[in-house]
């Protein structure tokens, strides 16, 4: 271990932490980890020196209190709510909290200052793995920086091409049904680290370019399956617009005939299957057919919103579906007339 000097590193000592289950029976039912360091002066006393690895399981937290806290106003009493805790009898006066205090507040600038330097001498050892963008093979317009700890690589994207590669894959679909995929590096499939993520969302939003998925992503703290959770409903309306948007899909409609002839079905009219299925395929602007087609929209579109309550459901259904189909069942005319007016030209 090396240190990283205040204005006396020659005055400071560096302590491993060790289990003080050989020490007294005050601490016999304390366990500790020994790998971890404490940076301590040397006015530390070798007392304050066992209470702080008596009492560091809530260290970090002491950390992020004491970051914060300039001044105490009232003197330490021996028990008091804090993140941690200083208990008699190593602690008793005013100067051996100080002390204490001190010991932490060195501890979290040292350990920045480490980290720091960790951070840029392993940035020494990346090389970069190119420099086009490898969607447009252009240099990028707002470059965004990647870097793949675990190799040691530096990746370099345009902002509009990992935004839309992002939001591709995490709005992926099966049809109908939303198949969020995790987010991936385009160049070599691996998936993105919590790290990568916090970057590549800190860079978008310098850029202005952002949306609701990534902003989704992120407030769930890039969980995947807590973000489908959480975004269940706009994900798979998302998917179910993007499927009813291509009117000449096959896959639409086949189930958009499906639709037609349970609807035929439920009002007992006779259902024409020729007719239809050529107003489908072949007449997909048709009047009648554009309205079937939004009423089979809303028809599933209040699968997802109300799949939670059933009679809700049931009542959204009558309202919106039963009805409307009703008169459409019956009046087929137009689709008739088109196809006689087809036949003849």
């Amino acid at each position: 271990m090396f240190q990283i000097g205040l204005p006396d590193p020659s005055r400071r000592r560096i302590v491993r932490r060790f289990n003080l289950k050989s020490q007294t029976s005050h601490f016999q039912k304390s366990t500790f980890c020994l790998k971890s360091w404490f940076i301590l002066p040397d006015s530390f006393t070798d007392s304050l020196h066992i209470e702080l690895c008596a009492y560091s399981t809530s260290l970090k937290n002491a950390y992020a209190y004491a970051e914060q806290m300039d001044e105490f106003d009232t003197p330490f009493k021996s028990k008091f709510s804090l993140p941690f805790r200083i208990h008699n009898p190593f602690v008793a006066s005013i100067d051996r909290v100080e002390q204490f205090k001190k010991a932490i507040r060195i501890n979290i600038w040292c350990r920045k200052q480490f980290r720091r330097l960790y951070v840029r001498w392993r940035l020494r050892r990346f090389k970069r793995v190119n420099e086009n963008d490898p969607i447009t093979l252009e240099l990028p317009v707002d470059p965004v920086t990647l870097y793949d700890w675990s190799t040691f690589c530096i990746y370099v994207y345009d902002a509009k091409t990992l935004l839309r590669d992002i939001t591709e894959k995490m709005l992926h679909r099966d049809e109908m049904f939303s198949m969020a995929c995790v987010p991936r590096n385009p160049l070599t499939n691996g998936e993105f680290t919590c790290g990568q993520l916090c970057g590549i969302v800190e860079q978008l939003r310098a850029y202005k370019r952002t949306n609701w998925v990534i902003e989704g992503y992120a407030k769930c703290s890039f969980d995947h399956e807590h973000f489908k959770s959480v975004y269940s409903i706009p994900l798979n309306k998302s998917a179910l617009l993007r499927f009813f948007s291509d009117i000449k899909s096959f896959d639409l409609n086949e189930t958009l005939l499906d639709f037609i002839e349970a609807q035929h079905q439920i009002h007992n009219v006779q259902y024409n299957k020729n007719l239809y299925k050529w107003g489908v395929f072949k007449a997909p602007l048709n009047r009648r057919i554009s309205a079937w087609r939004n009423l089979c929209y809303k028809y599933y579109l209040n699968s997802i919103l109300y799949c939670g309550d059933a009679n809700l459901l049931a009542l959204r259904h009558t309202a919106d579906i039963y009805y409307p189909s009703l008169r459409l069942c019956s009046m087929a005319k137009d689709i008739y007339q088109e196809r006689m007016m087809e036949q003849y030209q």
